[in-house]
């Protein structure tokens, strides 16, 4: 039986080659990652942000990834990042996909991200080797 721990390091360099491919694509192609969620970039202004917000954060966090797969001192800390990177995009967008008008896509991206993060979060009980403090 293959354990959650072996896991982590090929999830990390999966998510690794997605998001800084995501992020190279966005560099070239801006417009086409705004027009399948109904943006559009009224200026340069607009289209930096674009390029910054969907493409270097994302790919901001395939860095962390590749580290993490990389390096396995780096692991538990990659895995820890990228959980609460997802929790944190899933549980707005479900809201979102709950109080407004969202299309299918919004709702698969939502769950996937949330079963990313669950994932993490269940991958960082087996990779723990440092007890976190309790806060009293």
């Amino acid at each position: 039986m293959l354990h959650i721990k072996k896991l982590a390091r090929p999830f990390m360099l999966l998510l690794a080659f997605m998001n800084v491919g995501f992020m190279i694509w966005v560099f070239f192609y801006p417009f086409k990652t705004a027009a399948f969620v109904g943006l559009s970039a009224l200026n340069g202004n607009a289209e930096t942000e674009l390029r910054a917000m969907y493409g270097g954060l994302i790919g901001g966090l395939g860095i962390i990834n590749l580290l993490g797969a990389l390096s396995p001192r780096r692991t538990e800390n990659a895995v820890w990042a990228t959980a609460w990177a997802f929790l944190g995009v899933g549980i707005v967008r479900s809201c979102g996909c709950l109080f407004f008008n969202a299309d299918v896509w919004q709702i698969i991206f939502a769950i996937s991200e949330m079963i990313a993060a669950a994932t993490c979060f269940i991958m960082l009980k087996s990779l723990s080797v440092v007890s976190v403090p309790e806060l009293k």
